[in-house]
C-alpha cells in the first residue's frame, strides 16, 4: 500500500510540475512584450498588416474614384505606411493588450492614429500621379487637367473613406477576440499555476517525506522531476518539429504564406526547453544527494 501511495505520489509531482512549467514558461517569457519583440524581428509581420492593410483600403473605394486612382493607391499607402510603422503599430496593439489582460489596466485604451499620415499618403499618390506622361493618363482615360480639377474632390473621397483613428479595442473587436474571457481564462491559468508551485507540489513533497522518509523523498521527488522534464522536453522538441504543418492547418487567410509564420511557431516552441532541463537537472541533484548525505552521515 505504501508503495502504491508512493507512485501515485510521484506522478502528482510529474504532473504538476508540467503545469509550473507551462505557467512559468508563459508568465515568464509568452506573455512578456520583449517576446513579441522578438516575434516581429524574426517574422515579416510590418510586410504582412501592410498587404493586408492596402487591399482592404483599395476595397472600401467609393465607385466615384477613378480606376487609375484605386489602381495606384496601394502603392502610396506602402509607400508612406512602411513596413516599421506597421510593426510599430503591431506592438502598441500587443502592448495595451497584454496590459489589459494582465490587469495592469482595466480596458484597452492604446489608439493608432493616421490623420497625418493619410494626407501624406494622398500627397503621395498625387504626386505619383503627376510624374505620368500625358499620353499614360490619356490611355487610362483621364486628362492632366481633370485630375488637377478632380484633386480636391478625390482628396475629401478617399481620405473620408479612412478613419483618423483606429482604436484597439475595436480592432481587437473586429478580430472576434473576446478581452474578457481571455481575462478569465489568464486569471484561471494562474492561479492554477500559482496552487501548483506554492500548495499542491509542497503537500506532495510532505506526503513523500511521511511515506519514505526524507532521504526517501528526496530520491523519489529528484526521479519525479527527471522523469517530467524529460517527458516535458519531448514533448516540446516533437510539437517544434510539427511547426510548419501546424501553421499551414490554422486556416490562415490565402495571401499569407504559412511558411513565413513557421519560424515565429518554432521560436515560441524553443521558449519551452530551458525549464525542463533546468527540471531535470534539479532532480538529478536530489537523486546525488539522497545517496551521499545518508553515506556523509554515516562517516560522521
Amino acid at each position: 500500500m505504501r508503495t502504491v501511495l508512493l507512485v501515485l505520489t510521484a506522478v502528482l509531482v510529474v504532473v504538476f510540475s508540467w503545469w509550473v512549467m507551462i505557467g512559468g514558461d508563459v508568465e515568464q517569457k509568452l506573455l512578456q512584450q520583449p517576446f513579441f519583440e522578438s516575434v516581429v524581428e524574426e517574422v515579416p509581420v510590418g510586410q504582412i498588416a501592410q498587404q493586408q492593410i492596402a487591399g482592404e483600403i483599395t476595397d472600401q473605394m467609393p465607385q466615384e474614384v477613378p480606376p487609375l486612382i484605386v489602381e495606384a493607391l496601394p502603392e502610396a499607402f506602402k509607400a508612406v505606411f512602411d513596413e516599421a510603422w506597421f510593426e510599430s503599430a503591431v506592438l502598441s496593439v500587443t502592448d495595451d493588450l497584454l496590459k489589459t489582460v494582465k490587469g495592469e489596466q482595466d480596458q484597452l485604451t492604446a489608439v493608432i492614429d493616421i490623420e497625418e499620415k493619410k494626407t501624406e499618403m494622398f500627397d503621395t499618390l498625387l504626386a505619383g500621379l503627376n510624374e505620368l506622361s500625358d499620353e499614360e493618363l490619356r490611355a487610362a482615360g483621364v486628362s492632366r487637367m481633370e485630375l488637377e480639377f478632380m484633386a480636391p474632390m478625390l482628396r475629401d473621397e478617399i481620405l473620408g473613406a479612412i478613419p483618423d483613428q483606429f482604436p484597439v479595442a475595436e480592432l481587437v473587436s473586429e478580430a472576434g477576440v473576446s478581452v474578457a474571457d481571455i481575462q478569465q481564462q489568464y486569471s484561471s491559468f494562474r492561479s492554477w499555476y500559482t496552487a501548483s508551485l506554492f500548495v499542491l507540489i509542497p503537500v506532495f513533497i510532505i506526503v513523500l517525506i511521511l511515506l519514505a522518509g526524507k532521504f526517501g523523498a528526496l530520491r523519489w521527488a529528484g526521479w519525479s522531476l527527471v522523469v517530467a522534464g524529460a517527458l516535458y522536453l519531448l514533448a516540446v522538441i516533437i510539437t517544434r518539429g510539427m511547426a510548419s504543418s501546424m501553421v499551414a492547418q490554422a486556416g490562415l487567410p490565402p495571401e499569407i504564406d504559412p511558411e513565413l509564420l513557421a519560424p515565429a511557431v518554432q521560436m515560441t516552441f524553443s521558449k519551452f526547453i530551458a525549464s525542463p532541463i533546468i527540471a531535470a537537472a534539479i532532480g538529478i541533484v536530489l537523486v546525488a544527494l539522497s545517496i551521499f548525505l545518508p553515506k556523509q552521515l554515516k562517516k560522521d
